[in-house]
């Protein structure tokens, strides 16, 4: 954990932002298919 405190309060914002954006991705995509797998078994 060391190198993550030498690290630049901009790098850390940085990467904390790119990390919640991957995960509010992957949670985007995992409900768009869920839609498009109630949308299929309804028709």
């Amino acid at each position: 954990m060391r190198w993550f405190n030498n690290l630049k309060i901009g790098t850390k914002l940085l990467s904390g932002f790119i990390f919640v954006a991957i995960i509010a991705g992957a949670i985007g995509f995992i409900g768009i298919n869920k839609i498009h797998q109630i949308d299929d078994d309804v028709l």
